[in-house]
């Protein structure tokens, strides 16, 4: 699946593979559980300050918020996230 172009994502890139969060399911869950590269991570929203947060093992994990856009141009074969009701 593809988002619009100005949709705002949180990327995360893990061993190679990459995703794509939409801010806006994020902004529904709060908190998304999800595996990338292997490893299971932790994708946070905080409505107050409009900020997110990534982690692995309770460690920190590099991510970039941009719009869809962006984040696909530099990562043209990413999966984008959907929430499956788990």
């Amino acid at each position: 699946p593809r988002l619009p172009f100005t949709e705002d994502v949180v990327g995360v890139e893990v061993d190679g593979e990459s995703k794509a969060y939409p801010v806006e399911a994020l902004r529904e869950r709060s908190t998304i559980g999800d595996f990338l590269g292997g490893a299971p991570i932790t994708v946070a929203y905080d409505p107050a300050s409009d900020r997110a947060d990534v982690t692995s093992g309770g460690e920190s994990v590099p991510f970039q918020r941009t719009r869809w856009m962006g984040w696909f141009e530099f990562h043209p074969e990413t999966e984008v996230y959907a929430d499956t009701g788990r």
